[in-house]
């Protein structure tokens, strides 16, 4: 150990004392990875006028911080190292409804002083809701009307007290008598809801004066200066058990925690107390620098990182691109807001009292593209009965797309340069309805599926043929497959509703328009119109053939035996009988 005179003396309490009362936490101190209701950001290089609390523009003063805060549960968090100015002292810091947390950034606990110019600017305060500190260094500066440079704060009777501290420095310089933390009530003493310092250290003497309320205080896991605790009466003593006359603290009980480092805590476990010249020493040592940091989960917005935990670290610190970007007490951590397709340096450093570690070896990491959007303004053309063609708009960021028809995979299509892309579907049954969707792919994915189009195939018209038997009028076409049925149309009235592709008709002697309507999934499709003569003569075996063999005309034929008894009629006639001489003269 060094000499205990002096600054050099004062040096190394703060250095190897600072440390003593973490090492060994009994109550877990805030950090800022808790949930605030609203966080404040003060920085030295802050600026009052222009800055907004945000990390990215912080206030410059404490001052400016507070008067920033509208919720309870609020984190005033110092980002930087430096002296912040407390004009009005500790109590123009505090509030009377509203939690709030004062925190030093990791790595600067011990950094961040508050200089308090002045004391009881509001000595009759009603803290309902506890104020905390956590890392901040206390300088005192100023008097107050009751201060000598005694008090860090001075609060009368009528006022009620909430405050924790926690990783603290006390650094105002010696004086006489000792320095009280906070002097809690000027006579019969003030209502006490909360005042303990935890792992906090003080570099001056402290009073223990039983005869007064001054010291209501709780130190737990904390570290003082030689002779640290000074009482009117018997002069410099150790911390122990003080009984006042309407309730009872218990500071450090053990009367030995000078000599061997440790003391009880109020819950009866052991405390561990860093002095001056004991034989306890405390371990001052940053944790080690974390490795085998990976990125499990990649997107095109974030990056998931992972590291394996460090021992003795109380937080660590996420760089991306060498800049901090986050804080966290787990070992995972997501970093948002990335740009797709882009390459990232991230890095961790694990922090904790004493500061934080090197920081890791860099993990690049490269965010995933974006995939194409789905594509739109499809329209087909060109439809027949068993294809057509389908068209949509160019996606810019597609390489490629995919073809569906009724969900499954038709083909594939490579980005055009110039032309919106287009596809012929085949094969196609005629009027069938036809359901097409489209993919765009590019090296990052595949966009969700378009919007679907429905497309029906065109439907022939069918090709009529009428013959004529006598009276009978035979039809037949030749339709599609799946067609609902056939009207038999004739001279523009329907006479029957069939399902094949056939049908006879017995009609009087005259002339008639026949055609055919086709019904297909509700539509009508009317055939060729064939005009057709029914004769007036019976006989077996005439007929009429029209349509297919003979167009639309109509032609009779006379009935067999009619004309045989015209043959027999000519045979006996003399006209006939000299052209049969004439004709075998001729032979």
């Amino acid at each position: 150990m060094q000499s205990r005179a002096g600054g050099g003396r004062r040096i190394k309490i703060f250095i190897s004392l600072l440390v003593a009362g973490l090492s060994l936490l009994v109550f877990p101190l805030p950090g800022k990875a808790a949930t605030y209701s609203q966080t404040i950001y003060v920085s030295a290089a802050g600026s009052d006028s222009t800055g907004s609390g945000s990390a990215a523009h912080p206030y410059q003063s404490i001052d400016k911080a507070f008067s920033s805060i509208t919720q309870d549960n609020t984190l005033i968090y110092i980002e930087s190292a430096g002296t912040f100015d407390i004009p009005g002292g500790l109590e123009s810091i505090l509030t009377t409804d509203k939690r709030v947390t004062y925190m030093a950034a990791p790595g600067y606990d011990g950094q961040v002083t508050f200089n308090l110019q002045t004391t009881e600017s509001n000595g009759n305060m009603q803290m309902d809701s506890l104020n905390q500190f956590v890392g901040i260094r206390f300088v005192l500066s100023g008097n107050g009307p009751h201060n000598g440079n005694r008090f860090y704060e001075y609060f009368y009777d009528g006022a009620r007290i909430n405050l924790l501290f926690s990783n603290c420095v006390f650094d105002t310089g010696p004086v006489s008598p000792a320095l009280y933390p906070i002097c809690a009530g000027n006579s019969l003493g003030a209502a006490v809801t909360e005042l303990q310092f935890n792992n906090c250290d003080f570099l001056s003497p402290l009073s223990a004066n039983t005869r007064d309320f001054y010291t209501k205080d709780t130190f737990i896991n904390c570290a003082f200066v030689p002779q640290g605790v000074y009482n009117a009466t018997a002069g410099y003593v150790n911390l122990f058990k003080v009984t006042f006359a309407d309730q009872e603290r218990y500071l450090i009980s053990s009367p030995a925690w000078q000599n061997v480092g440790t003391g009880t805590n109020p819950d009866g476990t052991q405390a561990n107390i860093g002095v001056y010249g004991g034989t306890y020493q405390w371990p001052m040592s940053i944790p080690t620098v974390p490795t085998g940091l990976q990125a499990p989960n990649v997107t095109s917005s974030s990056v998931e990182l992972s590291w394996p935990a460090i021992p003795n670290t109380s937080n660590y610190i996420i760089y991306e691109n060498g800049s901090e970007v986050g804080i966290t007490t787990a070992t995972t951590y997501t970093v948002t807001g990335l740009t797709p397709n882009t390459t990232y340096s991230f890095q961790v450093a694990a922090a904790n009292i004493w500061g934080h570690s090197q920081l890791s070896s860099p993990l690049t990491v490269t965010t995933q593209g974006i995939p194409p959007v789905a594509p739109s303004g499809l329209s087909a053309g060109n439809i027949t009965n068993t294809s057509f063609t389908i068209y949509w708009s160019k996606e810019s960021d597609a390489q490629s797309y995919e073809v569906y028809l009724d969900g499954t995979l038709l083909g594939t299509v490579n980005q055009p340069v110039v032309y919106n892309p287009s596809y012929t579907v085949t094969g196609l049954q005629p009027g069938s309805m036809n359901s097409i969707t489209i993919k765009a792919v590019n090296q990052f994915g595949m966009s969700p599926a378009s919007q679907p189009l429905s497309v029906t195939t065109t439907v022939p018209a069918p090709v009529l043929r009428v013959s004529i038997d006598n009276h009978n009028v035979q039809l037949s076409w030749a339709g599609i497959s799946g067609s609902d049925s056939y009207l038999v149309m004739v001279n523009g009235n329907q006479v029957a509703n069939v399902s094949g592709n056939q049908y006879t008709l017995t009609e009087k002697p005259g002339n008639y328009q026949l055609q055919v309507i086709e019904v297909h999934n509700g539509s009508q499709y009317p055939s060729n119109v064939v005009s057709s003569t029914v004769s007036a003569l019976v006989t077996p075996g005439a007929s009429m053939l029209t349509g297919g063999l003979l167009g639309n005309i109509g032609l009779t034929l006379l009935p067999m035996g009619s004309l045989l008894a015209l043959a027999l009629a000519l045979k006996a006639s003399p006209m006939m009988v000299a052209a049969a001489k004439v004709f075998r003269k001729w032979r």
